[in-house]
């Protein structure tokens, strides 16, 4: 027969055991641990149903002029409900706001869904633009773009915040910095 003897913890073991399990539960309930990371799957999911869960914020359509969707074509501008929200207060048209004043939340989505502009035809194209948590991707206002196809998948490698979605970077810097990189439409054109 095998004894087992019983484990004793010596009094520095004790010492160590509470300050230990402290510092865990207080790192898994810490309020300024910062906001929750975003995750580019769940926004590519998410788009796929955009019609049913965002709000369409252009009136007559706009010209998109990227590449990938083959430019001069129509596209139309979707937005989450506190986006859309937001961006119906902006004027393309309007002198720009106060530096800072415009700022999108964490979990905005804007969607640009691509069509002829002849015919109306939907063109599997999907340009897409999210503000993810602070410090992301500070090049770009903490924003994630990528250009999908409508059910989702991803076209070209045109996702996250690399050199692959630069031409997305570059263009909202340049044409929407006064608005939190969001370029705006003119008023006459907004829902």
């Amino acid at each position: 027969m095998t004894r087992t003897r019983a484990f004793t913890p010596s009094p520095a073991l004790l010492g160590l055991a509470l300050p230990l399990a402290l510092a865990v539960s207080a790192g898994a309930c810490d309020p300024d641990e910062g906001p929750a990371r975003e995750d580019p799957e769940a926004i590519l999911a998410a788009v796929v149903d955009y019609e049913s869960t965002m709000e369409r914020v252009d009136l007559n359509g706009v010209e998109t002029i990227h590449p990938v969707a083959g430019g001069g074509k129509t596209a139309q501008i979707w937005a989450t409900p506190e986006a859309a929200a937001i961006f119906r207060t902006l004027d393309f048209d309007a002198p720009p706001p106060a530096e800072g004043s415009v700022e999108f939340p964490q979990g905005t989505i804007f969607v640009k869904a691509i069509f002829e502009p002849d015919t109306g035809e939907a063109l599997d194209v999907l340009q897409i633009a999210a503000k993810f948590e602070p410090g992301y991707h500070p090049a770009a206002a903490d924003w994630w773009y990528a250009i999908t196809t409508r059910s989702g998948e991803v076209l070209m490698e045109v996702e996250g915040k690399g050199g692959e979605v630069e031409f997305c970077r570059d263009c909202h810097d340049s044409m929407g910095g006064d608005w939190d990189r969001v370029i705006p439409l003119s008023a006459d054109n907004l829902r």
